[in-house]
C-alpha cells in the first residue's frame, strides 16, 4: 500500500518495534476487504506457522487447519472487520509466545482472545499515539512541548525494554534512549561495570571496522560513543530484568 510521504516520514521516525505495529496498521490489507481466496491462503499460512512454533500436535492437521482458517476468516469479517493481515500476524506471534496470558493451545477461542488482547494492548495504543503525534508534527512542523517530548521518550524507553524482554532485541535509537534515561534515572556505573561496557563497545567497534575494511581504530569516534551507549542501555535493561521489573519508569 502506498502511503503519503508525510506518513512514511512519520513512521521512519518511530522506534523499530513501534514501526512494526504502525506498518501493520497502515501498510497491510484489511482482511475483510481482501478477496476471500487470497485471505484464506494468507490466514492458513499464519496459522500453520503458529502451530509449528507452538510445537502443538494436531490430529488430522490439514483438515484442522482448513476449519480453523475458515472460522478465523469469518470472525475477521464479522467481529474484527477492521483488522489487517499483519495485525493478525502480530496477535498470533505474541499469543503463541504467552504474552497474552498462559498458552492454552491453538483454537478459535484462543485466537479470538489474542486478537482482542492485541487490539487493546498498551504497546499498540502507545505506538499509534506516537505515530499520530509525529504525523501532526510532519504536517504542522511544530516542535513538541518539553512535557510531550518527555512522555514520548518515556514511552519509547518502555517499548524498547518490552522488546528486549520479549525478543532480546535492542531499539534502533538506543543511544538516544540511553542519554535520556541516564539523566532521568541518574544512572551510575561502578568502575568495573564501566570498564566492562567500554571493553564490549571496543570489541564491537573493532569488529565493525574490520567488516567495513577499515583498520584505524581512531576513526569514527562518534560511532564508538553510540555503540557504548547501546551496550550501556542493554546492561541497564539486564539489571531491570534481573530485578523483576516490567517497566523502566514504574
Amino acid at each position: 500500500m502506498n502511503l503519503p510521504i508525510h506518513q512514511k516520514n512519520a513512521i521512519d521516525l518511530l522506534p523499530a518495534n513501534a514501526q512494526v505495529v504502525v506498518r501493520a496498521r497502515f501498510e497491510s490489507p484489511i482482511i475483510s476487504e481482501m478477496p476471500k481466496a487470497q485471505a484464506l491462503v494468507e490466514i492458513m499460512n499464519l496459522i500453520s506457522l503458529c502451530i509449528a512454533e507452538s510445537g502443538q500436535r494436531v490430529q488430522n492437521e490439514a483438515q484442522a487447519k482448513a476449519f480453523l482458517t475458515e472460522r478465523v476468516y469469518e470472525d475477521c469479517c464479522t467481529h474484527f472487520k477492521q483488522v489487517r493481515l499483519n495485525e493478525l500476524k502480530i496477535a498470533l506471534n505474541e499469543g503463541v509466545r504467552g504474552n497474552y496470558g498462559q498458552y492454552m493451545g491453538i483454537n478459535i477461542t484462543t485466537i479470538n482472545k489474542w486478537i482482542k488482547e492485541f487490539l487493546v494492548s498498551e504497546y499498540r495504543k502507545t505506538s499509534l499515539d506516537y505515530f499520530n503525534l509525529l504525523l501532526t508534527q510532519q504536517k504542522a512542523k511544530v516542535e513538541p512541548t518539553p512535557e510531550e517530548r518527555t512522555k514520548m521518550l518515556k514511552n519509547s524507553c518502555d517499548e524498547a525494554y518490552g522488546a528486549f524482554l520479549r525478543e532480546g532485541e535492542m531499539s534502533g535509537i538506543a543511544s538516544t534512549l540511553y542519554i535520556f534515561m541516564k539523566k532521568e534515572l541518574n544512572i551510575k556505573w561502578t568502575g568495573l561495570e564501566r570498564k566492562e561496557i567500554e571493553d564490549a563497545a571496543n570489541r564491537e567497534f573493532k569488529m565493525r571496522l574490520m567488516e567495513e575494511g577499515k583498520f584505524k581504530i581512531n576513526e569514527g569516534g562518534d560511532k564508538l560513543t553510540t555503540i557504548q551507549r547501546k551496550i550501556a542501555l542493554k546492561y541497564y535493561f539486564i539489571k531491570l530484568k534481573n530485578n523483576g521489573r516490567t517497566s523502566v519508569f514504574d
